[in-house]
């Protein structure tokens, strides 16, 4: 969710372009993705 919330507040860790991963979807899905690239 790349929406302000409620305060209105943007996060800026959403607009960094560095040292930051969004990472969206189903948890165990990307977890396991990120495992397999550790292998």
């Amino acid at each position: 969710d790349l929406s302000p919330g409620y305060a209105g507040v943007e996060n800026p860790l959403y607009t960094r372009k560095s040292g930051v991963h969004l990472m969206l979807g189903d948890a165990k899905e990307s977890l396991s993705e990120m495992l397999g690239w550790l292998k």
